[in-house]
């Protein structure tokens, strides 16, 4: 989110939780964006893209620090 979230109000959710088999990243430099693509596999093992996100310079820092947050929650290092 670009704007911090009203205290107590929840986001509406409108997708399902998709457990992606893997991430692949692609930056664009000169626009100082990055996007990430959640991949899934299909029965044959072929990758498919199932939410492809473009963020810009603030989001992946917001998206770093929440990362870090949850990494500390669960005791990952």
């Amino acid at each position: 989110m670009a704007g911090k979230k009203e205290k107590g109000k929840k986001p509406k959710k409108n997708v399902f939780t998709v457990l992606p088999s893997g991430i692949a990243t692609r930056t664009n430099k000169s626009r100082r964006m990055a996007t990430l693509d959640f991949l899934d596999l299909d029965y044959d093992n072929n990758p498919n893209v199932v939410g492809s996100y473009a963020l810009d310079e603030k989001m992946l820092k917001d998206l770093a620090e929440v990362i870090k947050k949850l990494l500390n929650e669960l005791n990952i290092k």
